[in-house]
């Protein structure tokens, strides 16, 4: 990771013009368009922003208009007057922020729009048009992606990482989870999670999935995964500059089951809701029907999503619909602790120590045999003789609020209630609702004295300690958040009086964050023993570290680029993997004719 010295263009230098309400005006210049011309532009944008493929801003200009449009030379020329004292070389137009924000605007116009064209706009005007509400859009990314008023506003006595931590979350927190994830990686683990649960459904809510099913015309979970899957991994395969089409065989058997898939995730002009919340409406709809076999891709990385994150969703409305499932019982409550940090974390994490000689149990595990007098078990629990790793999962969001507000307070105080303290009101007294940290923190304590009723044998023995905080949610990737929970951490263990008395053979390694879905993807480097946690971990604190010695000289580049997730570290050092078995088996269930039952 490096900082890199940009000059987003904005309207304003360009035509000497200052907008005061720019979102009426974006959307005037949106406002009947060719819909047929707008939509690829916006396929093809967020294509080759992801790929990094163009260099700098002509090449941005010819790609918007074609090398043949008089408005390359227009547009170089009032680019070049309008931005005489910079540096050229660090001029860019395209960011994933603007181009989700055009198709924010675009649906905003479109979902109320009639379907009719404006025959007086060309294609060259449609381009024109959209250019200038791109621009408009890079003022607000400009005035929003300002580090010195973010830096401004943390308070005095802030400590070097904890401020750098602060002003990284803030800044990469509205898009990180759309522009740094690896589409392949993606699609896999998006389709292995859903296996899981459907799997998981079948045996714990099976009025429920039934109920599913029926609404897409089939019997089993493993007929819907052949439906859709197939059609979103085609997604990948046939992308052409940017442009792909999902098209469904009409003589498929599954035809209509894909239909049915697609529809809930396509833009449709009567769609009502609107939301410019994290991009909600481009999150949940990122295809456009072209026909009735026929979608364009608008976002390849949105598609491999929905393949799971849909499920949560269609379920929640069923049991809406049949209140008699569950009860009183809250859906998400209810899945975070039975799917997610249970069965879901247990399947990972097995498969991760699967030929390990590790002592291990699941939280579920250790329940059965301890609750109810042992509570807030681990999630998971791992040991080989001095290593030992205690795992939370968190199958937590960061409100989308919060995570486009650019307010380092704001984010600070949804990242410490959800996942180091809560403070809650029970009865007109302040009770603190221990989370992620303190959970850890507890639990090392409970080791430190011996209380561990399912590993009773670590008196007196040298432990090396690895706290693991697991999650889903791929913002929690956002450079800077392991490093303000990891500050925190340290806070806790500095103040804990029992941990104090056992620093002599227990060595408590950082807080480190990994998500679920890197495990998934490397599970069998894992498996085989090329991948082991004991030696990643202190390796990937040490390069953090070592990227801080290395930058003396420049303190804040060097803390900057230290620090990068467990994740994306992973893949710098591996930069290669095989695709897991667990994939590929998870194939063979679904299309050998033979296997037509789940495990």
């Amino acid at each position: 990771m490096k900082v890199n010295h940009v000059t987003i263009l904005e309207y304003k230098y360009l035509f000497d013009s200052h907008i005061k309400n720019r979102h009426a005006e974006i959307l005037i210049l949106v406002n009947d368009l060719d819909f047929d011309i707008a939509f690829p532009i916006i396929a093809r944008l967020n294509h080759v922003v992801r790929e990094r493929s163009l260099k700098n801003y002509l090449d941005e200009i010819t790609f918007w208009f074609g090398s043949k449009s008089p408005l390359v030379d227009i547009y170089a020329q009032l680019i070049a007057q309008g931005y005489d004292e910079k540096e050229h070389s660090s001029l860019r137009i395209l960011n994933i922020w603007s181009n989700l924000t055009l198709l924010q605007s675009f649906l905003e116009v479109y979902k109320n729009s009639t379907g009719s064209k404006n025959q007086n706009i060309n294609i060259n005007n449609t381009h024109d048009r959209l250019l200038k509400a791109y621009l408009l859009i890079n003022e607000e990314y400009v005035a929003n992606f300002n580090s010195q008023k973010v830096i401004a506003s943390i308070p005095n006595g802030v400590g070097l990482i904890m401020k750098n931590g602060l002003i990284m979350a803030t800044m990469l927190l509205p898009y990180h989870d759309l522009n740094h994830i690896d589409a392949a990686d993606a699609m896999i683990a998006q389709f292995i999670k859903a296996v899981y649960f459907l799997q998981f459904a079948e045996s714990n809510l099976p009025k429920a999935l039934t109920d599913f099913l029926a609404s897409y015309g089939v019997s089993t979970w493993q007929d819907y995964m052949k439906a859709i899957f197939p059609i979103v991994g085609h997604a990948l395969q046939n992308n052409k500059e940017g442009l792909g089409y999902l098209t469904i065989n009409s003589e498929n058997p599954h035809a209509e089951t894909s239909r049915k898939f697609l529809s809930t995730i396509s833009i449709e002009s009567q769609n009502g809701d609107f939301s410019q919340h994290d991009f909600i409406l481009p999150r949940s709809k990122p295809l456009m029907q072209i026909n009735m076999d026929k979608y364009l891709v608008i976002d390849n990385l949105l598609i491999y999503n929905k393949m799971y994150n849909s499920l949560f969703f269609e379920f929640k409305k069923v049991l809406i619909d049949n209140p008699d499932i569950l009860g009183k019982v809250d859906f998400k409550g209810y899945l975070n602790g039975h799917f997610s940090e249970s069965f879901l974390a247990s399947k990972v994490l097995d498969a991760v120590f699967e030929n390990s000689k590790y002592l291990k149990f699941s939280g579920e595990e250790i329940r059965k045999v301890h609750a109810p007098t042992f509570k807030a078990e681990p999630d998971y629990y791992a040991r080989n003789g001095t290593d030992l790793f205690m795992f939370e999962l968190k199958d937590t969001l960061i409100n989308g609020t919060t995570k486009q507000s650019f307010n380092v307070e704001l984010i600070k105080s949804e990242l410490k209630s959800k996942l180091w303290f809560k403070s809650i009101n029970k009865k007109g007294e302040i009770k603190e609702e221990p989370k992620a940290i303190r959970q850890l923190q507890n639990n090392i304590r409970r080791a430190a004295v011996n209380k561990l009723p399912f590993d009773s044998d670590l008196e007196y023995k040298f432990l090396k300690v690895y706290p693991v905080l697991l999650y889903i949610d791929q913002s929690l990737s956002t450079p800077g958040i392991n490093e303000i929970l990891q500050q925190w951490f340290a806070e806790e263990l500095g103040h804990d009086k029992e941990l104090g008395k056992v620093q002599d053979r227990f060595d408590i390694m950082p807080l480190t964050m990994i998500d679920l879905d890197t495990l998934i993807i490397f599970q069998d480097d894992f498996k085989n023993g090329k991948l082991k946690l004991e030696e990643l971990i202190p390796r990937f604190w040490g390069y953090k570290q070592g990227l801080i010695a290395i930058g003396l000289n420049n303190i804040n580049q060097a803390i900057f680029d230290s620090n990068i997730s467990f994740g994306a570290f992973l893949r710098l050092n591996r930069k290669t993997r095989n695709t897991p078995k667990l994939f590929t088996s998870f194939g063979r269930l679904l299309f050998d004719k033979n296997n037509q039952k789940s495990d």
